[in-house]
């Protein structure tokens, strides 16, 4: 296993982070309280495509070698943790520069 292949599985890490949480933020948007059914299917099948994506993605990788699987998953998470604190830092500030242009 080379370097390449190890950014290059490390990348595809990132890129399913970063899908995994898009498609988690696009299926919660899509929530509506006039319509509990479609919204509890939504997000149910969202997550059971999600996981089926991700685990396709770290049985592809662990095939090709263990280093490969350690390099999706370590960046997976890193990435995804990284996003989740930068996205929720986001929304924190957003309503407090609301609140202060309020007073």
């Amino acid at each position: 296993m080379n370097l390449l292949s190890l950014v290059l599985w490390g990348l595809a890490g990132i890129a399913l982070a970063f899908f995994s949480l898009k498609t988690q933020t696009w299926s919660v948007t899509r929530i509506t309280p006039t319509h509990p059914g479609r919204s509890m299917a939504l997000v149910v099948g969202g997550a059971i495509l999600r996981w089926l994506i991700t685990g396709a993605i770290f049985v592809l990788a662990l095939s090709r070698s263990i280093q490969a699987m350690l390099s999706v998953f370590i960046l997976f998470l890193i990435t995804r943790t990284l996003f989740i604190f930068i996205w929720q830092d986001a929304l924190i500030q957003k309503p407090l520069q609301a609140n202060q242009m309020k007073d």
